[in-house]
């Protein structure tokens, strides 16, 4: 594998992998945590969840994406005391900026919960929204402020503290939510309200945990920036022009992860008006609100690790062959990072569509409305496939330094979802919120490939070709559903335990059958930069610590 190509997919798989655990940890403990709140309440951890979600995106982009680039431009430059001020300003607008994001959330917090509830809530309901975007508000304070530090690592390409925090934070979060709820649920038997408000605290606790990680622990990295910065003799830049820089990254950035975040704020702000409009009942609509944001949310969050992971991998890499204006290199990057996450995330996505029953089935059990949320995880699977592909076209835009053609097309996208939102929900319901959010993405997406293509002459022909024969891929895969279906394996009203057993045998040989028709199509080959002989050593190197165990 050619070394270049090599370090950025390798590097972002590295921050997918840790993206990936954190998903995976944030789907499993919804079965004791369901249990422990009961379905009934979570509704409210679905709006504090929302509101928790834009805060994340917008956090892990806007100003830290900024950051990256910019230490990865004077790294290369060697010019330390600037990454050094760069840094310490970003710390300092970042504890502001959550500062202010708390204080505003405090005290608008009941004329919010008014808003995004149903008209004909009751006043208990509307006292707990209130209290769980109170207790939300805290990790305001500490999420942007974590998330200034992880751009400093993110622009030295250190993934692998990237990741490392990103796995501690989750794990961190899921323990405290956890030990919190059992205590008051179980052990102090109080209302399972009380999970939910440990669960939305537990954002703010683990977030804290993460940073003093950072600070305490990774600190010989970033003391070695600041030993060569106190070396340097040569001039550096100018903290003015750094400052502007610094902003003039960070604003367009923001504006697109805000723009880009429509889709949640969107749903977060107006569903329940529009379910309303549309005739739903209260009970229906809160049902339905929490099965979008939340439960199969967390399922269709699984392949959008991809889109984070790469996003987070392109920015330094890109930034680099910009700054050394290697034009061809930065074209291979652009279609690398592409082709890589079309033939990762179709397959999960795909599984969500094909066995999305047996899947919410075996996650949240028969006494929590299994079919009707594997009815919206059908809907829902293809925003997993449109939100993951759209983030990394975005970040792409970003990096190759086409920020206003980006942000106008993102204007474009939240039009659109705006304007197709209440018709499409008066039309088809529920659903209408989750298309409004497809065809959102796909408009985004085309007008990214084609500005991309008019600046940099890059065709993306290839790589429309390599999707057909990873869709014959995935057109075997649901053959071997339908296979392992007639021969009587039957997920759904199985015991937890035999149900789990047999979803794992659909996606061991769904994967399976997928990896090898686009095996004989020579797409993985291809896209990782494999020889046909070497492709089956070069797993058994990766992923096997002895040669001799095959």
């Amino acid at each position: 594998m050619n070394k270049n190509k090599q370090t950025l997919i390798i590097g972002a798989l590295t921050s997918s992998a840790g993206i990936f655990v954190t998903k995976l940890l944030g789907i499993f403990y919804m079965i004791p945590f369901t249990a422990l709140a009961g379905e009934a309440n979570l509704d409210f951890y679905s709006y504090a969840y929302g509101i928790y979600q834009i805060l994340l995106n917008i956090s892990l982009a806007g100003l830290p994406f900024a950051i990256a680039t910019m230490v990865a431009k004077y790294y290369i430059k060697e010019d330390y005391k600037a990454i050094e001020y760069v840094r310490r300003l970003a710390n300092y607008t970042m504890l502001g900026f959550g500062v202010v994001a708390l204080g505003i959330m405090w005290i608008f917090a009941n004329p919010i919960a008014s808003y995004i509830t149903p008209d004909q809530i009751d006043a208990d309901s509307l006292m707990k929204t209130k209290n769980v975007i109170m207790i939300i508000s805290l990790a305001f304070f500490t999420v942007p402020l974590l998330s200034s530090y992880r751009g400093v690592f993110q622009g030295l390409k250190d993934m692998k503290t990237y990741a490392l925090s990103q796995v501690l934070e989750q794990f961190t979060r899921i323990t405290f939510l956890l030990t919190f709820g059992f205590i008051a649920v179980a052990i102090l038997k109080q209302d399972g309200i009380w999970a939910i408000y440990g669960a939305v605290g537990s954002a703010f606790v683990a977030s804290l945990v993460s940073m003093i990680h950072i600070v305490f622990f990774r600190k010989k990295q970033l003391n070695t920036i600041t030993n060569l910065a106190l070396d340097q003799e040569k001039q550096t830049a100018d903290k003015k022009v750094l400052t502007k820089e610094l902003f003039n990254f960070a604003i367009p950035y923001l504006l697109v992860t805000f723009l880009g975040n429509s889709l949640n704020i969107v749903n977060t702000t107006f569903f329940s008006n529009a379910m309303d409009l549309a005739g739903q009942s209260v009970t229906e609509t809160r049902l339905l609100y929490s099965m979008i944001m939340l439960t199969t949310g967390k399922l269709t969050s699984i392949p959008q690790f991809l889109a984070t992971g790469f996003g987070v991998a392109i920015i330094p890499y890109i930034t680099t062959c910009y700054e050394n204006n290697d034009i061809k290199m930065l074209k291979r990057y652009v279609l690398d990072a592409i082709d890589s996450v079309m033939y990762l995330a179709l397959p999960l996505c795909f599984y969500l569509f094909a066995i999305g029953s047996e899947i919410y089935y075996v996650m949240y059990g028969e006494g929590t409305s299994f079919i009707l949320g594997g009815e919206v995880l059908h809907w829902a699977s293809l925003t997993a496939l449109a939100g993951t592909i759209s983030p990394v076209v975005n970040s792409l835009m970003m990096a190759i330094r086409l920020r206003r053609s980006n942000i106008m097309i993102m204007g474009i996208g939240f039009v659109v979802k705006l304007v197709a939102f209440f018709p499409l929900i008066y039309i088809m319901g529920y659903a209408g919120a989750i298309i409004s959010s497809v065809l959102c993405s796909l408009i985004i997406i085309f007008l990214d490939l084609m500005m991309i293509d008019r600046q940099y002459h890059i065709k993306f022909r290839p790589t429309f070709f390599k999707i057909v024969f990873m869709s014959i891929g995935l057109i075997a895969m649901y053959g071997s559903f339908m296979l392992l279906r007639y021969i009587g394996l039957d997920v759904i009203d199985q015991p937890r335990l035999i149900a789990t057993l047999e979803l794992a045998v659909f996606g061991i040989v769904g994967i399976i059958v997928y990896f090898l028709v686009t095996s004989y199509f020579h797409i993985p080959q291809t896209i990782f930069h494999l020889k046909d002989s070497n492709i089956f050593v070069f797993l058994k190197n990766k992923f096997l610590k002895n040669p001799q165990d095959i």
